[in-house]
């Protein structure tokens, strides 16, 4: 709600909320040097608050406040259904008075705290003197003991725990605090129901009307007892051992919870008198009792304990303890005082038996320069017979070897479950973990300080009890296994014993003597007026009726749904597989002489040169003389007779790739015009067929000898001159 609150102030819509969930608040807390809440909150709350209380159901408030503007804060908040309020000041505040006077106006309170720095003001027991129904007062305050403030809460009839800071209190202000704490308290007055003066000073002739006034407030129930602190049962007390004990003799309630706060070390003669007081008075009643060290003792046994190397000297005895039947929890915690020995457990075993929780300076520190721990393992023993006990702290030193040879049933606890060893030292864990199988064979939690930043911690015995705790579970299981056979064959034994028929016993004379006592019963009459106590209480009952309209609007939703065909991808390597072969081919050459002769005549060619639009300059073709030449090889036969050089193939590549495609087209030209021409020159009435035609009759046979010879030439003889 306060978080809302620091967003923004509060608008008149806004309260009807704070209203709302106001109402479920039981409980806050308040820190004045927090930065959590910021302090302009409480001015809206306080001005524009449209109700009398903002939290109407709260229960129990917390205050920590270190000015007086936020001390005054907390009375927004002190309604009356208030039944618990602690108050914390952190710095001296002068206005104390009047604010516990406004919170004592408002609320009936059923606990109420003080921690202040400095001392209480003399019209302070004034201002509470309307808390009539604590059940709860502590007051952690200097120099809080006074008469006025002993008579004030020792008659407070509902009051069950009480907490006092004794510290710096010197031994008679602890006896002013009950010097009108007596059973004649209260009793000054003739209005007073124990008082013995009726108001008449006449003597003789006054009516003593007292007893008159005891009976009837006895049966109604509203006499009040004489004893001091008739309901008290909780009380914790800080100081040192002597003003502790000084207190304790005025306290003659059942206390059943003890806690005290002394300085450590105690004096040795205080710490057996506190011991013995205690168990004297509350040795039927007291359940818990816990002993600890002041804060200062704590801070000086920090500040040393870096550099320290001598041994512990100081022991809390136990050796002086009278019978607790009822305790139950015992714990001692002091930093200085940490030596134990099997006197102590033994001592405390014999007069408490019903312990359940044991706790011996569980953080003590034993380093190799101060020696080990005093008490062993084997001392724990006595308080296995505590037939309720569950849990043990002590630091124990079991690197020794157990004098526990044959251990009995005595000494074997089923009801110890946990059990915290903290800078214990240890030596041999298979030994010791048998032996704890022995002790606690139902063990469940088996601890010890294992941090390495803790200080005292040895990293042996930290292995050394990991071991145990590994090795523990299984001999625990062996054990348990043994003790139910025993008790297989116990039953049975006891069972064929039964079976068996009884022998037969001698009877016995018994010696008898005849005496006779004169008894006479003492018999009084008594009458007891008992009337019933009778009370009328009218209660008004009216239902409480709510109008409510919910709107029902059926949920419609849209969903919309990706339909989509799902498709993969497949990669698929497809290589063809290729062979290769190769295969030698090698031309088988022969060689063959051929006898080359051409048969010519001797007949008159005229040559002409023909050119070619190809880029050669002119071919010559020789005359054939008519003398018969000498046979001659072509080129197509000479070439296979003789290694090409490189100037025969660039001119071969030149002829294939320029000359031969250019000189195939005007041959192949030439043969399809020429039989155009021929057909032309043969037409009748065409000059140039007559022409012709003479010309072929007249040179017939020189044509055809002609043309004979023509086709004979060869295209290998031609001479080529470029």
């Amino acid at each position: 709600m306060l978080t809302f609150l620091q967003s923004r102030a509060p608008q008149e819509g806004d309260w009807g909320k704070i209203a709302k969930y106001g109402a479920f608040v039981h409980r806050i807390g308040y820190d004045e040097l927090s930065s959590a809440v910021a302090p302009t909150i409480f001015a809206h709350l306080s001005h524009a608050r449209p109700m009398p209380w903002i939290l109407p159901n709260l229960r129990h408030l917390s205050w920590r406040a270190s000015t007086p503007a936020g001390l005054d804060r907390a009375l927004l908040f002190t309604s009356p259904a208030l039944s618990s309020f602690s108050l914390e000041l952190t710095a001296k505040v002068v206005r104390l008075d009047g604010f516990l006077r406004d919170v004592a106006a408002k609320t009936s309170l059923r606990e109420f705290s003080l921690t202040a720095p400095t001392a209480l003001s003399a019209s302070f027991v004034d201002v509470l003197l309307p808390q009539t129904k604590l059940q709860k007062l502590v007051l952690a305050v200097p120099e809080v003991l006074s008469s006025g403030l002993g008579r004030w809460a020792a008659a407070l009839p509902e009051l069950k725990s009480l907490q006092l800071d004794l510290r710096g209190q010197p031994i008679m202000s602890v006896e002013a605090f009950f010097e009108h704490v007596h059973p004649r308290s209260g009793d000054s007055t003739p209005s007073s129901f124990g008082s013995t003066d009726s108001g008449v000073f006449s003597g003789s002739e006054a009516v003593d009307v007292s007893d008159i006034r005891k009976a009837a407030m006895r049966l109604t129930g509203d006499l009040r007892s004489k004893t001091s602190f008739a309901e008290l049962q909780h009380l914790h007390l800080t100081g040192d051992a002597a003003s502790v004990s000084v207190f304790l003799r005025h306290i003659s309630s059942a206390v059943t919870q003890l806690d005290l706060v002394i300085e450590d070390p105690p004096e040795r003669a205080e710490w057996e008198e506190l011991c013995s007081l205690v168990c004297e008075k509350y040795h039927s009643s007291l359940s818990t009792w816990r002993v600890s060290a002041t804060p200062a003792s704590k801070y000086n046994d920090l500040a040393r304990s870096p550099t320290r190397t001598e041994p512990p000297t100081h022991r809390v005895s136990l050796e002086h303890l009278g019978p607790l039947p009822a305790l139950q929890r015992f714990e001692v915690d002091l930093p200085e005082s940490v030596l134990f020995n099997g006197a102590d457990i033994l001592q405390l075993a014999s007069m408490c038996p019903n312990l359940e929780e044991v706790k011996l300076c569980p953080l003590a520190r034993f380093s190799a320069l101060s020696g080990a721990p005093k008490l062993t393992l084997d001392d724990l023993s006595p308080l296995m017979t505590c037939a309720h006990l569950h849990t043990v702290y002590a630091v124990v030193n079991a690197t020794g070897r157990s004098k526990t040879v044959a251990p009995s049933r005595q000494t074997s606890s089923d009801s110890l479950r946990r059990l915290h060893l903290g800078h214990s030292w240890i030596s041999d864990p298979l030994q010791v973990a048998i032996l704890l199988s022995h002790f606690a064979p139902r063990l469940e939690t088996l601890r010890w300080f294992h941090e390495k930043t803790r200080p005292g911690f040895v990293e042996a015995n930290s292995r050394g009890w990991q071991a145990v705790q590994d090795t523990l579970p299984h001999l625990q299981a062996v054990r348990l296994q043994e003790r139910q056979a025993i008790k297989e064959i116990v039953s049975e034994a006891e069972l064929l014993a039964s079976s068996r028929p009884p022998k037969t016993v001698a009877p016995v004379v018994v010696e008898t003597r005849e005496k006779s006592v004169g008894a006479s019963v003492i018999s009084i009459d008594r009458g007891v007026l008992a009337r019933p106590r009778v009370s009328e209480a009218t209660i008004q009952v009216s239902p409480l009726t709510a109008n409510r309209s919910v709107d029902a609007v059926p949920q419609v939703g849209s969903k919309s749904v990706e339909a989509s065909i799902m498709t993969s991808d497949v990669a698929v390597d497809a290589s063809v597989q290729s062979v290769e072969q190769g295969v030698e081919a090698s031309v088988q050459s022969a060689e063959q002489g051929v006898e080359a002769s051409v048969q010519s005549t001797e007949r008159g060619i005229e040559a002409k040169p023909q050119y070619f639009s190809t880029g050669i300059d002119a071919m010559e073709i020789d005359d054939f003389s008519s003398e018969p030449e000498t046979p001659t090889v072509s080129r197509r036969q000479r070439s296979s007779y003789t290694i090409p050089s490189a100037w025969d193939l660039l001119s071969f590549a030149w002829r294939l790739c320029v000359t031969f495609p250019l000189s195939i087209p005007s041959r192949i030209l030439t043969l399809m015009l020429s039989p155009i021409q021929y057909s032309l020159a043969l037409l009748p009435g065409s000059k140039t067929g007559r022409s012709a035609r003479q010309e072929d009759g007249s040179k017939g046979n020189d044509s055809d000898s002609s043309s004979d010879s023509s086709e004979e030439i060869s295209m290998e003889v031609v001479n080529v001159r470029q």
